[in-house]
């Protein structure tokens, strides 16, 4: 194997990786306070479009929807509960941290009173 095939193939897995590492697809943990204290919430985002959410990250399915990304926008819809409107949020993310900023949002109480969330990968 020459030299540049080498390098060419080291390339490739090292920005499949890279990529990888910024995906949304994954678990990720979210800390909100409350009046009565800390919320933790914990979402499973995964690679066929769907999410599931865990209110209070007891091991049990609160919240299902389904999403969509195009580069850094990504639109979420819950598919049943008190609000199944869209909501579009600017995603970043830089390590094991993803903060979501939104744009608009159908459904009032969901985004944080901020319209701004930060959560870390599980």
């Amino acid at each position: 194997m020459s030299k540049l095939s080498v390098l060419i193939t080291g390339l490739v897995c090292f920005m499949t990786v890279s990529i990888s590492a910024q995906s949304v697809v994954g678990k990720w943990k979210y800390e909100f306070q409350t009046e009565n204290g800390t919320l933790v919430m914990s979402a499973d985002i995964k690679a066929d479009g769907t999410y599931s959410l865990d209110m209070g990250n007891d091991g049990s399915v609160e919240m299902t929807g389904k999403y969509t990304i195009s580069g850094d926008t990504f639109t979420i819809q819950d598919d049943a509960g008190d609000c199944t409107g869209k909501g579009v949020y600017n995603i970043s993310i830089a390590g094991d941290q993803m903060t979501m900023t939104r744009v608009s949002d159908e459904c009032p109480n969901r985004g944080g009173p901020e319209g701004k969330m930060t959560s870390t990968r599980m």
